[in-house]
C-alpha cells in the first residue's frame, strides 16, 4: 500500500486527509502514533548499537551459492518479509527462507507466496498491513497454519514499514539481517518507497531482492561485503553498483572492485559507479591506488571475514550509498 496523503497545516496542528477515504485522523492520534513509532525506532537503534561492530559486515554468500557450499557460516538471527511483487528464483528464495527465523508477509505478499506450489506449504509468522490486497482465501490458508493476522489501518506508513515494526517487536534479540523478497521490481513508486525505508532503518542490515538483483544501503562508515569466489559467468564477472541515491557521497573509497574509487564524489548529475565488478580470481582490478593502502592501514582485516572460497569487498563512504549486485548468472525457474 502506497502513501496517498494530502497534508494540510493548521495553527492547531497537522491534519492528515486521505483523498480516497472519508474523514480525517485527529492531530492527537497522529501525534501519539508518531511518538510511539519514534520511541520504538530509538529503542531498536540503542539495541543494535550495543551489538554493533566495526566494520559492518554484509554476508551475501547465500544469494549466490547453496548454503551447503558456504564455508565457516555462523548461525544468525534473520528475518524475512515477503512483499507484493515478483519473487526471485527458487534458489535464492529457498536459501533465504531457510536462513530466517521470523517470516512475515506484507499484505499482498501473502498472495505471491500462495501462488507458488511450495509457498503454500510454508508457515508464516504473520500477515501484516491494512489487508486491502491479500485475498480472503489466502488469509484463511495461512491463519490455519498458525499465522497471526495483524490489520494496521495507519495510512501514514506502508505495509513494509508496518511489517518491520511488527517483526522487530517480536523479539529483543537483534536481527543480523532482514531480507525483503519482492522489495524490488514492479511498480517504480513502490521500489522508491522501499528504498526510503532503508534510510529510515539504517541500524538494520536490510536487503531488497528481486528476480534480477539484491540491493542494500551502506550507511556512513566502513563496510565489508562478503560474496563467494565461485565465478558466475564465463567472463568471471559479478556485476555491482554504488549509487548515491539519497544525495552526494562526497568521499568514497573501495577495495576489491575492478574499478576502485579513491576518495571520489558520487552524485547524480556527476559520477556514479554502475556496472562495476567484484574482483574474482583471474579478474584483475583496475584503478587500485592509495585506496588499498588506506583501507589496509585502517586495520579492517577484511580477509578475516572471508573464509576459503570467499571474496571480501571493502567500502568506506562519507554518506549513505545504495549497493546493488546482479543475479544475471542464475538460471531462473519457477518454485
Amino acid at each position: 500500500t502506497t502513501q496517498r496523503l494530502t497534508l494540510r497545516a493548521y495553527s492547531g496542528g497537522t491534519h492528515i486527509r486521505n483523498p480516497l477515504c472519508v474523514g480525517t485522523t485527529t492531530t492527537a492520534t497522529t501525534s501519539v502514533l508518531q511518538q510511539q513509532q519514534q520511541q520504538q525506532r530509538n529503542q531498536q537503534q540503542r539495541l543494535y548499537a550495543s551489538a554493533a561492530t566495526t566494520p559492518r559486515v554484509w554476508d551475501c554468500r547465500h544469494f549466490f551459492v547453496p548454503v551447503s557450499k558456504i564455508n565457516n557460516i555462523t548461525p544468525a538471527y534473520e528475518g524475512l518479509i515477503v512483499a507484493n511483487s515478483t519473487l526471485p528464483s527458487s534458489f535464492v528464495w529457498n536459501n533465504c527462507w531457510e536462513a530466517a527465523q521470523v517470516r512475515v508477509a506484507a499484505d499482498g505478499g501473502a498472495n505471491q507466496l500462495y501462488s507458488t506450489s511450495t509457498g503454500r506449504q510454508y508457515k508464516l509468522d504473520g500477515i501484516v498491513g491494512d489487508l486491502d490486497s491479500v485475498a480472503p482465501t489466502v488469509i484463511e490458508h495461512y491463519e490455519k497454519k498458525g499465522a497471526k493476522i495483524m490489520r494496521d489501518k495507519d495510512q501514514n506508513s506502508t505495509d513494509l514499514q508496518k511489517s518491520l515494526r511488527y517483526m522487530t517487536s517480536l523479539s529483543t534479540k537483534p536481527f543480523e539481517g532482514i531480507t525483503i523478497m519482492g522489495g524490488l521490481g514492479g511498480c517504480l513508486s513502490h521500489q522508491l518507497s522501499n528504498i526510503n525505508v532503508l534510510f529510515q532503518w539504517t541500524h538494520l542490515r536490510m536487503y531488497l531482492v528481486s528476480p534480477e538483483n539484491v540491493a542494500f544501503l551502506l550507511p556512513k562508515g566502513h563496510h565489508v561485503i562478503v560474496t563467494p569466489e565461485e565465478q558466475p559467468q564465463e567472463n568471471g564477472a559479478r556485476y555491482c553498483g554504488l549509487f548515491p541515491i539519497g544525495g552526494p557521497a562526497t568521499t568514497v573509497h573501495t577495495k576489491g572492485l575492478r574499478w576502485n574509487l579513491d576518495g571520489e564524489t558520487l552524485e547524480y548529475g556527476g559520477l556514479i559507479s554502475s556496472s562495476n565488478e567484484i574482483v574474482l580470481p583471474k579478474r584483475p582490478s583496475q584503478g587500485a591506488s592509495s585506496a588499498d593502502k588506506r583501507l589496509s592501514s585502517a586495520g579492517s582485516g577484511a580477509a578475516a571475514y572471508a573464509a576459503d572460497g570467499d571474496v571480501a569487498v571493502e567500502v568506506v563512504v562519507s554518506q549513505p550509498v545504495l549497493m546493488t549486485m546482479d543475479f544475471t548468472h542464475q538460471r531462473r525457474f519457477q518454485m
